[in-house]
Formats: C-alpha cells, structure tokens, sequence
C-alpha cells in the first residue's frame, strides 16, 4: 500500500493509502444489460444532492453546498478583486444560484461565489471547503481576517503547485473557521480553460479524513482493475499475436492515465511541484482518449455492416478529435472542447444500436458489449451533460466508479467473446482451405498417375496399332479387286486405327512436351507456313467444312520457331473448332505478325466454354460434360497447344463474345521472349 501525508495549516496531519482492490464478478451474459441498468440507477440515486440545511450541526461530518448555500457573479473581464467584490455596494450584483450545483458549461469568464456559513452552538468551529474539481485552473478562498481588516487568501488548482498549497492534496482544499453562531461571509474565486463545473463541500477535518480513504480506495478499486484488465490483453497479445489485443490494452492503459490525472492522482503523487502536468496532460489525454475509443470499438461493433456511411467517417473524426489535444497550448480548449463533448453522446448512441442489432442477429458477445456501451453511454450523457452546464446535480467521480468498473469488465469479456468468434471463424476458413489444398494436392497426383497410365497403355498401343495399320496397307494391295462393301470395312478400320495412331502420338508428345527439360528445336520459318499446314491437315479430316485463311500484318518476315510444334498445336485449336462449331459456319485461321510477336487466332461460331471448364481450360483429361457424351476424346487438345505456347515463350488465351469462340496463339518473334499475356484479347 502506498501510503502520502497530508498536512492542514491548523497542525494536525494524517496519512491516506491507496489500496488497488481486486473487483469481484460473477454473473450470467443473459444479466449484462440488467446489471448494466442497475449499476446507472446506483449511481443517479449517489448523484443527488444533500439537502441543505442552516447552521452546521455538531453530528454533521460534511455538507454538500447546494444553491441554497451560493451566490454567484459572473466577472467575464476577471479584472475585479477581492475588495470591490466584497464592498458593501457590490453585494446586490450577487444572484442566487437557482440550481442544485454548480455548473455553468465551458466559459472564460471568472466565477466569484459568495458562502454564507453559521455553525450550531455545539459544533467545532475548524471546517474545511472542498472543490471537487481537480482541472479549474485557479481557486482562490477569502476569509476575512480575525485581526485587522482585510482578507486572506488561499490559492489552489491545477495552475498552483500541489506542494504550495495550505492542505497538499489532490483536489483544492481550504480550512478555516467559524468563531461563534454569527453567520460569517466567505468569497470564492475560480477561473477556468475548461468547464466551470464542481461541487463545493463543506467537512470537519475527522470526517474529511474518513472520505478520503473512501475515495481513494474507490479510484484505486477502479484504476486496479483497469490495468488488471490492460495486462491480461497484453498477456493475450503476447500469445496470440491479435493486434485488437494489444490495441485494448493500450485502451485500458490510457483510461488509467487519463482517470488518474483528471482525479488529480499524477499531480499529488508524481509531479507536486509541477502546473504543467495536471493542467495540460489531463486536457490532452481527454482529447487522445476520446479518439482512440473511437477507432477501437469499430470492428467488435461491427459498424462496417450496420452504419457503413458512419464507419467511414470515424477515423476521421478520431483524427480530429485527437488533433484537438493542439488547442491547449494555443489557448482555444475552451472553444474547441464542447464540440467533441456534444460528439461523444451521439457515438455512445450509435454503438448501443450497433450492440442491439448484434444481439438480434445472433453474435457472441454481442451481449456484453451492449452492456458496456449502456454503462458507457450514462457516463457520457451525465458527464458531457454536467460538463456543458446542462445538469446542474453535484456530482463526482467516486459516483460513477460502479459504472466505470462495469463498462470495464463488460467491455473486455465483449472483445473477448469477439476474438473467440474471429479465431474460431478464422480457424474453420483454414481447415477449410487445408482441405480445398489437399483435395488440390489428391487431384493433382491422381491427375499425374493418369498421365502416366495413359502414357504407359500409349506405349503398348503403339507396336500392336503399327501392326495392324501395316497389315490393313498389305491386304488393299494384295486384293485389288474388292467388293464395295467390304472396301468400305477396310476403309472404316484403316480410319480408326489412323485416328487411334494420331491420338497415341499426340499423348506422347504431350508428355515431351510438359518435361520440364523439354527444348523446342526453334528455326527460322515463314509465319505463314505452320498455319497453312494446319489447315492441310485439318481439311483432310473434315473436308466439308469451310475453312477460310486471313492475313494480317508484314508475314513475308521469317521468325524462330519450332514448325512442328506450331502446326500441332493449330492443327488441334483447328480440329476442336470443326468438332464443336455448328455445321455450314465458317471457321478462321487469321495470322497476325509484327516486329515483336506473332498471333494465331481461330475463331468458329460456337457456345464458348462451358461453366465447369472456364477456370481451367487447358487441362489434359479436363472436358466438359457434355462433350464427353457427344464428342468422346480425352481433352488432349487444348493442353498440348497451351504448352506449345508455353515451350515458346508464349501463351494461349481463349474467350467467347457475340456467338463466336476464339482462341488465341500468342508467340514472341524470337525465343525467349516472352509477351504479356496478362490481359484477355479479343478478336479483331
């Protein structure tokens, strides 16, 4: 525990601890919103004021000054002093204060406050008056003198060292006494940069002592458990690497600091004999807070999907928020703070519909979430209300702690329960990715043993398909005269085993071709030569097809190449485009040539790719369903043209538009040269 002295100018002293407490909590989520709701009540009910009495008794530890007890004028020059405020001819500009406290909102002018105090026959005559307000600028307390004339002046607040004051703590404390029954006029002087709002109280020195072990343990209560609360998100932050953790927890940091120095605990404990501190940290830390509360409720809030034209909007008001922290040392905080003051309310109202709407849509810690914004948004109205002068209850601090420590606990299990559903969100998209890969890897190797059972029954084919295509040859010569019909078996058998010969042979070089040592045999050739052997050899397959052959460009150039591989790879785009295309439509080969690049396009009238085929086209074995049914082959095709275009260098790329398919060959003029086949062309 540590323990600091405060002494009084009447000699005596004593010592006050501050305990940190560990908070206790219990309770079911279904509860949040009606603990939340209890706690506010509790701490209206503290809000309100103690009736005022007449003199002060002998039993009476303490009164709260209500306006009943104060006068009050308004010096907005804060040229007047004590004598012509205290003359007999200015008392008439004195007017009561018709409010329960006393809270007059942002305001430069200088408040003086007239007390007029009496004490009962029995009670002490040594009494203290306290302002709660730790941040008013300057306080001064007139008492007029028991001997002489004149008056004597205490000074206090946040501008006045806490070690040069008559009683050193936090907050402005003044003693002095009441000689007799006779009531007895004492003058209070406060200005401020901030609002002009605090509860003035009267005490006896026993009494005082006792509030203020209650107070501190109530701050300390409070400020334990936000920092427990900060360190168990660094904890977190630590081990899970979520930088929400690490966020709230530099959240809960600053609260403590900022709690701390509007309470004047940093300017009693740390730097008592520095003004700067509790008069231009408090204020920037107000402002800091207040736009990091902003930012880090965003995504737990979901605000992006409730509010997203408000969810766009805050950074940009934290940042501004945050950059109002400038306005205390160029002096316009008090111009500048109520605008930020009026913004936290309506935030607070936007985050407790955001809760709302995430407890009806199901979310977890949806719950404690709107808890801590209810507890929040009390604080806030009651806090911003007092603060603009638009609620006039005395009230402090220690009032709210229950609200605080609730918004606190609320506030960490809702970011909690959030991260829990994110990691778990998180951890079924990775199973499920895991899984999509390894299907991905099964696929892929199952894929590679087809390949390679189909390369190995290729290989076997290969003799016995030899043999029988030589055989078939040997049987036509050897019967020159055959009957029609029996010339038109041979026929179909010599056509099959052809085309069972071709496919075998495609397969293979397919295999070469995708060896990852494979070189094309490149040579200069025309650019016209592959494409007119294509269609040679596509028009002895499909003689009644209309193939037509357009030119484009400078073709009488020679580039490097490997023809073979080319021809191949048109004579197949070709064959497909005859099998697929309607019958009586024209299918073209068009060839495009410049200094860099060399294009082979063909285009047939057709449907374009189907559905399941558009992503991976250019797979061996991958067709579609249809044409498995209708066309048999085994999607040979496409793939070999696509790693011809590949070996050189290239690319193949495919579309559909206006009823026509295309697909497009693209070579670099030279090898190794490789174009940007990022983009989807379109036919010319």
């Amino acid at each position: 525990m540590q323990r600091r002295h405060i002494r009084s100018s009447s000699g005596f002293s004593f010592r006050v601890g501050l305990r940190p407490a560990r908070p206790a909590f219990g309770g079911f989520l279904p509860r949040c919103v009606a603990a939340a709701v209890l706690l506010l009540t509790l701490a209206s009910v503290c809000l309100a004021c103690t009736p005022s009495g007449g003199a002060l008794a002998e039993g009476e530890g303490y009164r709260l000054l209500s306006g009943a007890d104060m006068d009050i004028y308004r010096d907005s020059g804060g040229g007047l002093g004590i004598e012509e405020v205290s003359s007999a001819a200015f008392q008439a500009r004195f007017s009561p204060l018709k409010a329960d406290g006393l809270a007059l909102g942002y305001t430069r002018d200088v408040l003086w406050v007239r007390l007029c105090l009496r004490r009962g026959p029995l009670a002490p005559a040594e009494w203290w008056l306290e302002s709660r307000a730790p941040y008013l600028d300057d306080i001064r307390f007139y008492a007029r003198r028991q001997v002489g004339a004149g008056w004597d002046e205490l000074r206090a607040g946040d501008r006045f060292p806490v070690n040069s004051r008559a009683i050193v703590y936090r907050t402005a404390v003044f003693p002095f006494e009441l000689p007799d029954g006779t009531p007895q006029v004492f003058y209070v002087r406060i200005k401020a940069s901030t609002s002009m709002s605090t509860a003035l109280t009267v005490w006896q020195p026993w009494s005082f002592r006792m509030q203020v072990q209650r107070d501190l343990l109530g701050i300390g209560m409070a400020l334990g458990l936000v920092l427990t609360v900060s360190a168990m998100n660094l904890v977190n932050w630590f081990w899970t690497g979520q930088r929400l953790y690490l966020a709230f927890a530099a959240f809960m940091f600053m609260m403590a600091v900022a709690v701390a120095a509007a309470n004047g605990l940093l300017a009693q404990y740390f730097f008592p004999e520095s003004d700067w501190v509790a008069h231009g940290l408090t204020r920037v830390l107000h402002c800091v807070f207040y736009g990091f509360s902003m930012v880090l409720v965003r995504k737990p809030l979901r605000l992006a999907e409730h509010f997203p034209a408000f969810d766009r909007i805050l950074p940009y008001l934290a940042v501004a928020t945050v950059l109002c922290a400038a306005s205390v040392p160029l002096g316009w905080y008090v111009h500048v703070m109520p605008v930020v003051q009026w913004l936290q309310p309506f935030i607070a109202v936007v985050g407790v519909m955001a809760c709302i709407r995430n407890v009806r849509d199901g979310h977890l810690g949806a719950g404690w979430m709107l808890g801590a914004y209810l507890c929040f948004t009390g604080l806030m109205l009651v806090h911003v209300s007092r603060a603009l002068g638009l609620l006039t209850w005395n009230s402090t601090f220690e009032t709210a702690a229950p609200a605080l420590i609730a918004y606190a606990i609320f506030l960490h299990f809702g970011i909690l329960s959030e991260l829990r559903d994110e990691r778990q969100a998180r951890e079924a998209a990775d199973g499920e990715a895991t899984a999509q890969r390894r299907l991905a890897e099964q696929e892929e190797r199952l894929r590679h043993e087809q390949s390679l059972f189909f390369a190995f029954v290729a290989h076997e084919l290969r003799s016995p398909l030899g043999v029988l295509l030589t055989g078939l040859g040997n049987l036509r010569r050897s019967l020159p005269q055959v009957a029609p019909e029996n010339a038109e078996r041979l026929a179909r058998l010599n056509h099959a085993a052809q085309r069972m010969s071709g496919l075998i042979d495609r397969h293979l070089r397919l295999q070469r071709i995708g060896q990852p040592d494979f070189e094309p045999d490149f040579a200069l050739e025309p650019v016209s030569l592959p494409a007119l052997r294509a269609l040679d050899e596509i028009r002895a397959l499909h003689g009644g097809r209309d193939l037509r052959f357009q030119k484009r460009g400078a073709l009488e150039q020679d580039v490097s190449m490997d023809a073979e591989l080319v021809v191949l790879a048109l004579s197949n785009l070709l064959d497909n485009a005859a099998k697929y295309s309607p019958e009586g439509t024209p299918i073209r080969l068009e060839v495009e040539a410049s200094a860099s690049m060399v294009i082979y396009r063909v285009i047939n009238a057709g449907e374009g790719l189907p559905p399941d085929l558009a992503e991976r086209p250019f797979q061996v074995f991958r067709r579609s369903r249809k044409s498995v049914r209708t066309k048999g082959g085994f999607g040979i095709g496409l793939a070999l043209a696509s790693h011809v275009a590949r070996a050189h260098g290239g690319a193949l790329v495919g579309g559909h538009r206006d009823g026509e398919t295309w697909f497009t060959l693209r070579l670099p003029a030279g090898p190794g040269e490789a174009p940007d086949a990022a983009g989807k062309e379109m036919p010319a």
